[in-house]
């Protein structure tokens, strides 16, 4: 809330001292839409450079190790091409396919799926539908098909993940800590 008195501006924001002098708050931003999900860019920010905190990490998918990606912007899981085949898991249609909208406004096709993957998240096993995707920097993206599944709590600061399921107990997990320059377009195959 902001009000402002003779040159004087006061912002609370959750803060119990009063900011005085300018304050400017943030100005709205654009939106950067990216594998069905969105990113927000301050103004004149690259593109380039937009994700530079992520949270990703080595977990097993069909008992191998893969760098994921926890991507709460997109709607469904994935699988890179190149990782599909240790799976061990057989590949069918979508029967619907599904349309992937890039970074640089095309489209991508994606209509073949490897069902019922077993992803283990501190040893216990759970599972998604990967659908099959050309993407390069993950093996896997676990979108909010599976987030939402096992009611995952995403904290983007500490990079952890913590699913609170009934049937099992509380289940913390801390992703890479490392920042990294990957690009919002790297993502997926341009």
């Amino acid at each position: 809330m902001t009000g402002s008195t003779g040159g004087t501006t006061e912002a609370t924001l959750g803060c119990p001292h009063p900011l005085t002098g300018d304050v400017a708050l943030p100005r709205p931003m654009p939106l950067l839409l990216m594998t069905g999900g969105a990113a927000l860019l301050p103004p004149g920010t690259a593109v380039a450079y937009v994700l530079t905190i992520l949270i990703t990490g080595t977990i097993y998918v069909c008992r191998r190790d893969a760098l994921v990606l926890f991507d709460l912007g997109s709607t469904y899981s994935y699988v890179f091409s190149l990782f599909a085949p240790y799976l061990y898991v057989s590949r069918e249609s979508m029967g619907v396919p599904v349309y992937v909208s890039t970074p640089v406004g095309d489209s991508i096709n994606v209509d073949r799926v490897y069902r019922s993957c077993v992803v283990t998240f501190c040893g216990y096993e759970t599972r998604t539908d990967l659908p099959l995707l050309d993407m390069v920097d993950f093996k896997v993206i676990l979108g909010m098909d599976w987030l939402s599944l096992y009611h995952s709590i995403l904290d983007c600061h500490a990079k952890t993940i913590t699913l609170v399921m009934h049937e099992f107990p509380r289940l913390e997990w801390r992703g890479s800590s490392v920042r990294t320059s990957s690009r919002v377009i790297s993502f997926l195959k341009a």
